[in-house]
């Protein structure tokens, strides 16, 4: 939805029958249907019970449930449209970040910029909060979802978070970022801070109203980027977080809620494992001489630059910035998923097929860096009718493509 859709009365109305439950009859039967993709039959035949602004609205509401079926644990079912459920945080981490909150015994939080709300209701399970918003519709999604998880503390307000002039108590914000399209259908958000909104002067101008807050950040933002564009940044923390094996959020913190000035720190949600430490210092390179294993180490952890505070003195960089591990000995860790290298040899798809098939390999995953090959296609050559798994690694280290074939270790 764009901006003008999210502001327009008739459709508030529209979300307000959603979230009050009196379309329920309109969301059954689109459930029974192709609603991403439904036909001019199909349309027809629910045009002839619902304005075509109440079917839109429904099918974004479904697209929304399923973003959000993914990011919900115990809040109930919350209503929201889709590009706002894309945006909020999994409630896992919005609960991890409030856990922070708490310890300032705030008597009050902000939610800048809050969206849907799932930040603003997990703040509000520790103390009273202020959730604000430009759109109207936003700030009524997240009115809507604190009554539906009885969060009597939580208070809305519409208004523009850069025309605030105090913010007495520290604040959560989830800044949007300009989108680009890719091709006709792609949409990509920008990684760049300056696409930011509210933008790097405007967020620093609320940093002088209040210190102490938590920025969230998308996990691709370009580190040197934010330090040249915003000068506090440099003196507070930056965590990234990856849940399930996904790189999801990047954190700044900012005054009181700082336990690191300047320092990185990689967070495994999941595994409840966390590493702070200044970062920076790179690990040493084999300049593309494998050893025993190979290590993909956690995306948090490479974003961080933390990689020597973990695998220092246990393994090197395959190649310096490639980001893959190497290493003579096996050890356990969170931190990394770890391969045994069977064979290594320049990249020939016949060669790598050969020595698969004398392993007796059937399912192969392919992965790479820097897209030297599509894996999707390279699965599919690879593929044989063996009963073994493999990884076949394929990586350009400098001018020429090598591959590794290698067997995950607990396979």
């Amino acid at each position: 939805m764009n901006n003008r859709s999210l502001n327009d009365d008739s459709t508030q109305f529209i979300w307000q029958k959603i979230a009050h439950e009196e379309l329920e009859t309109l969301i059954s039967e689109l459930e029974k249907l192709p609603f991403k993709k439904l036909d001019v039959a199909q349309m027809s035949q629910l045009r002839k019970s619902w304005s075509l602004e109440e079917i839109q609205v429904g099918i974004d509401h479904l697209r929304a449930q399923e973003k959000l079926a993914r990011k919900l644990q115990s809040f109930p079912s919350l209503v929201g449209d889709s590009s706002g459920a894309e945006q909020a945080s999994s409630e896992r981490i919005a609960k991890y970040k409030a856990q922070r909150f708490q310890s300032l015994n705030s008597e009050t939080i902000y939610d800048l910029c809050c969206g849907i709300g799932l930040d603003a209701l997990a703040l509000a399970e520790h103390q009273p909060v202020i959730a604000i918003d430009n759109s109207h519709l936003r700030t009524d999604f997240t009115r809507w979802n604190a009554s539906r998880c009885s969060k009597n503390s939580l208070q809305t307000k519409t208004l523009n978070v850069e025309d605030l002039t105090s913010i007495p108590h520290p604040f959560h914000l989830d800044p949007s970022r300009r989108t680009e399209e890719v091709g006709k259908k792609t949409v990509k958000r920008s990684h760049r801070f300056d696409d930011y909104r509210p933008g790097p002067d405007e967020l620093a101008k609320l940093l002088e109203l209040q210190p102490t807050a938590a920025i969230k950040l998308g996990p691709g933002i370009d580190v040197l980027d934010l330090y040249d564009n915003l000068a506090v940044a440099q003196d507070s923390e930056l965590e990234f977080i990856e849940e399930q094996g996904e790189l999801t959020q990047a954190i700044l913190w900012t005054g009181e809620l700082c336990q690191m000035p300047g320092g990185r720190r990689a967070t495994l949600l999941f595994e409840e494992q966390s590493i702070m430490a200044q970062g920076g210092l790179p690990l040493q390179s084999t300049e593309g001489t494998s050893k025993e294993y190979l290590w993909v180490p956690s995306k948090a952890l490479e974003r961080a630059g933390l990689l020597e505070d973990i695998f220092g003195g246990k393994a090197l960089e395959l190649w310096s910035g490639l980001g893959i591990l190497t290493s003579d000995e096996l050890f356990e860790t969170s931190w990394a998923k770890g391969y045994q290298v069977i064979e290594s040899s320049t990249w020939h798809l016949k060669k790598i097929k050969k020595i698969l098939r004398g392993l007796n390999a059937g399912k192969v995953q392919v992965k790479t860096r820097d897209r030297v090959v599509s894996p999707p296609a390279i699965e599919k050559e690879l593929k044989g009718k063996g009963d073994q798994k493999f990884t076949v690694f394929v990586f350009r280290l400098d001018k020429k493509i090598k591959a590794w074939v290698t067997r995950e270790i607990g396979n």
